[in-house]
């Protein structure tokens, strides 16, 4: 007697002051989700609604549990600045080193940013909860209250690489006994690409995170696998780890026996003797989930050279 809807809001860039040219500022993606009683099949009500931030992944829903996946950058806050009006035409040198698409004879200005030490100052004490996505409860009328830090800097498993600034955050949320807008249990993550493929079974939620690589000797992408245990409401992160190629969808990954199996495309490129080739196949690999990191145990790869994976799926031993 429950319907949960989760529905995507504020999905563009928004509030933001452009910077420098190129860049409109932080983007701030909301997710919202609806509980509904539906036990009047012709009169339903809405029993709560909670707006968290973040963009919207994926869901699961097991006994009346919801689960989502929700990502978005850690967008630290904005640099105070001062600008001073310079009215003089632009030539097109100036353009050009100021980055400008083309000359203008339109008012600039020179932008003076705050100092380190005064930035400290007006945000060092709020840095985590303004950097941080919230979780907001909603009214009927459309009114929010912010009830915290969706996951608390001691509920995010530390960045593994200094470029991992994208946080995947896991949400559980008891539609059945909801007790007013808000969730149950949460855990994130810092990873570096954005997460394309949610795979779950009874006791564990997997994301896929796609991460591309480059040098001047070839480019090749990855995808690295986190895995969160699951136990009601209960939400905990236990291991990560990777193999190459991409994702298609959630049927690449399955887990039996306590191994996780996984389908990937590979597709790259490597410059050698100055000739460039490129790689493209398929393969499988087994890593096992027992302990605190995805340890890979087998895999097979090569097959089927120059072929696009188009679908996966496991039957006891076998893949398909």
């Amino acid at each position: 007697d429950r319907l949960t809807v989760v529905s995507q809001t504020n999905s563009g860039w928004y509030g933001a002051v452009k910077m420098a040219y190129g860049y409109w500022g932080p983007w701030k993606p909301q997710t919202t989700v609806t509980v509904f009683d539906v036990a009047d099949r012709t009169a339903p009500t809405v029993v709560s609604q909670t707006a968290f931030d973040g963009a919207y992944q994926s869901s699961r829903a097991v006994d009346g549990v919801v689960y989502l996946v929700l990502q978005r950058p850690a967008n630290l806050p904005a640099l105070h600045y001062t600008d001073t009006a310079v009215t003089k035409p632009v030539d097109v040198q100036a353009a050009a080193d100021l980055k400008m698409p083309y000359p203008s004879d339109t008012p600039i200005a020179y932008r003076t940013y705050e100092t380190w030490d005064d930035y400290v100052a007006r945000v060092g004490g709020d840095i985590v909860s303004l950097s941080l996505p919230h979780a907001y409860s909603v009214d009927a009328q459309g009114n929010t209250v912010d009830l915290g830090l969706l996951a608390g800097a001691g509920d995010i498993v530390a960045a593994q690489t200094p470029g991992q600034q994208s946080l995947v955050t896991v949400v559980s949320v008891d539609s059945a006994h909801p007790g007013g807008p808000g969730f149950a249990d949460s855990v994130a993550t810092m990873v570096s690409g954005w997460g394309n493929a949610v795979y779950m079974n009874e006791g564990a939620l997997y994301v896929a995170t796609n991460s591309e690589h480059g040098t001047d000797t070839g480019s090749w992408t990855d995808t690295r696998i986190d895995r969160f245990t699951i136990a009601g409401t209960g939400v905990q992160w236990q291991s990560s780890g990777t193999v190459d190629g991409v994702l298609i969808n959630q049927f690449a990954m399955d887990e039996q026996g306590g191994y996780l199996r996984v389908a990937t495309h590979t597709h790259g490129s490597e410059l050698t003797d100055g000739v460039w080739t490129t790689r493209d196949d398929n393969g499988i690999y087994v890593l096992d989930t027992s302990g605190a990191e995805l340890t890979q145990v087998g895999r097979m790869t090569g097959l089927a050279p120059g072929e696009q994976l188009y679908a996966a799926r496991y039957v006891g031993d076998t893949a398909y």
